[in-house]
């Protein structure tokens, strides 16, 4: 199967236009629509700048009373 990748921004009115496509006339393509990653990854991360407020026992274990040693 033969795949061809390109990226395009969405019109005002919610179309994109492709031309150029390296298929010949009356080939059926399948058509899939993903956001480009470097749109996803801005959207979806968190900024990481101000997200500590303060670090009580940082040297401490985690949760460490709630494990039991063998005995």
């Amino acid at each position: 199967m033969q795949a061809y990748s390109v990226e395009k921004v969405i019109d005002e009115n919610g179309t994109i236009q492709l031309s150029s496509l390296p298929f010949s006339a009356g080939d059926t393509v399948q058509i899939i629509v993903l956001p480009s990653k470097s749109s996803v990854q801005e959207r979806d991360r968190p900024s990481p700048k101000d997200s500590v407020i303060e670090y009580v026992d940082p040297l401490e274990p985690v949760a460490g009373d709630e494990w039991s040693a063998p005995q």
